[in-house]
């Protein structure tokens, strides 16, 4: 088990996080940060690579439900949100996890290489 005293490695890290939608939050996962008003800052919750349909759906979403725990000031996706870009089943299922996000927690979207096609523009247009 991971505890905020042990060391995270990096497989243990994955185990907390989920193989398809890495999520960090150094606060226990168990209960609200209070990073912010701590330390008079805000606090955000940072997700990377879901890639739906290589990831799994399931640790999308339980990704999603880690960020509605913590209530961070914002969250961050950096990246491959789907794995083919302008694939419209994959979309719809990044976009339905990330709308269960809660509506005060704003969400942010960084592409990577999997959600864009060079060669077919209107691939982003979502």
């Amino acid at each position: 088990m991971v505890t905020a005293q042990s060391e995270l490695t990096r497989r243990d890290f994955v185990k907390v996080a989920g193989a398809g939608a890495a999520t960090w939050a150094w606060s226990p996962l168990t209960q609200p940060s209070r990073a912010a008003e701590d330390r008079g800052g805000f606090c955000f919750f940072l997700m990377a690579d879901p890639q739906l349909f290589w990831g799994s759906k399931a640790s999308w979403e339980k990704a999603i439900g880690y960020a509605n725990r913590l209530k961070p000031d914002f969250a961050i996706v950096c990246g491959d949100m789907v794995n083919h870009a302008g694939n419209e089943e994959e979309v719809k299922a990044y976009l339905d996890g990330a709308a269960q996000l809660d509506k005060a927690i704003p969400l942010y979207h960084v592409c990577g290489n999997h959600d864009y096609d060079v060669s077919r523009p209107e691939s982003l247009g979502w």
